[in-house]
């Protein structure tokens, strides 16, 4: 099996019985982020699969009320919103009161999805009762750089992140290529899982005719569709560009802008190609992706690789820049069309070459979409079950 099979599992025979997890994060919904998403899905498949989850989270608000059903319990501790991003938290330091609560209802496992004060606090608390712990790599949580990869750490967030990881028994990555970096700078016992999609939700058959014709587009109409990243998006200049090459190739063509409560509405155009729909709501994205035609993704980083697998799913064929986070996923001319980062004359050539071979686009999206299929949430899920049974089973001195 090739480096680029999502779920190969090298160390770890098939889950047998069920745990009592603890399952530590400074972000959860209604938080609406990457992060946030993926913890919930984790939360949901592992209770499926008949295992007890213990969350700790910091608290939304006062007036919030700890959940508890089923396999699952909240325990709420202090925190405060970040200042590089008000939508999501920091935890306080709490060792003590995790000590005492694992104490009296010890886990078989503990995992931290986030790196902060709180997730410190919990390996802590592992290591002095001795119940084994998994962690998960996910600096863009701290930080805004928007840089591929992880060469941008230096000093002493490299050491701390080193440290913190190599604390825990185990760390899950998302890409193979990620984890030959880690292991580079001295990150150990590193494990591959994948970003999982949704194949239900994000489906080509939520595709809407409505939609399009909202747009001002019919089935002859070319749909780009393009993210906003921020006010400060510098790649919006590329896709603007874009739009006049195909206007000069195609003529029968929309642009679809997806603002964000970070992007300022776009000044009104003397052009009726171009669209702007402000703040969609997360259930309404699956629609805007199936309904377009092309996804321009000229900055897609590791902040942007949920929503290209998502976009994968939906059948929707992609054109984007080569980075760690999406080479295990892309595969230029056959499921995307990838051009080397940061090269804008690179993007726009590539542009002009494919923008009128609506065949090949459709051929395209169709194998984004295969691939995304092997992405789906249960096969993600029976991988971190897997792990997790093995990890659970260790001694820790």
């Amino acid at each position: 099996m090739s480096d680029h099979s999502p779920l190969h599992v090298e160390h770890f025979g098939p889950a047998r019985g069920t745990l009592r997890i603890a399952l530590v994060s400074e972000t959860y919904p209604p938080e609406v982020n990457g992060i946030a998403y993926a913890v919930s899905r984790m939360v949901q498949g592992l209770q499926a699969r008949g295992h007890e989850i213990s969350l700790i989270r910091p608290r939304n608000k006062r007036t919030d009320i700890p959940m508890v059903s089923e396999r699952f319990a909240e325990t709420l501790v202090r925190g405060a919103p970040l200042t590089i991003n008000n939508n999501l938290k920091l935890g306080f330091p709490a060792k003590d009161e995790l000590s005492q609560l694992w104490a009296v209802r010890r886990p078989d496992l503990i995992h931290i999805a986030t790196e902060g004060p709180l997730g410190w606090s919990a390996l802590k608390a592992a290591r002095k009762l001795k119940i084994p712990s998994i962690s998960d790599f996910r600096t863009k949580f701290y930080t805004q750089h928007h840089q591929p990869g992880v060469q941008w750490l230096r000093g002493a967030v490299m050491a701390y992140l080193r440290k913190f990881h190599n604390s825990s028994q185990c760390t899950m990555v998302p890409t193979i290529e990620l984890k030959r970096e880690l292991s580079n700078m001295g990150f150990q016992n590193l494990e591959v899982v994948p970003r999982g999609v949704d194949t239900d939700l994000f489906n080509p058959d939520r595709r809407l005719a409505a939609l399009r014709s909202s747009w001002g587009a019919d089935d002859e109409t070319l749909v780009l569709l393009y993210i906003m990243q921020g006010n400060k998006d510098k790649h919006l200049k590329w896709v603007l560009r874009a739009l006049k090459i195909a206007k000069a190739n195609v003529g029968n063509i929309k642009l679809v802008v997806i603002t964000n409560r970070k992007s300022k509405p776009l000044k009104k155009t003397r052009t009726e190609h171009i669209i702007a729909a402000h703040e969609v709501q997360e259930n309404e994205l699956p629609s805007y992706l199936a309904s377009a035609d092309f996804l321009l993704s000229p900055g897609a980083g590791d902040g942007l690789s949920n929503k290209v697998i998502e976009a994968m799913a939906s059948g929707l064929p992609i054109l984007t820049q080569t980075s760690v986070a999406t080479s295990y996923l892309l595969i230029n001319n056959v499921n995307s069309l990838v051009v080397p980062h940061d090269d804008e004359s690179s993007f726009l050539t590539q542009f002009a070459l494919v923008v009128g071979q609506r065949k090949m686009l459709k051929d395209v999206g169709l194998k984004a979409r295969q691939t995304a299929m092997s992405y789906e949430w249960n096969y993600v899920i029976e991988r971190i079950e897997n792990i997790f049974q093995a990890i659970s089973n260790q001694l820790i001195h």
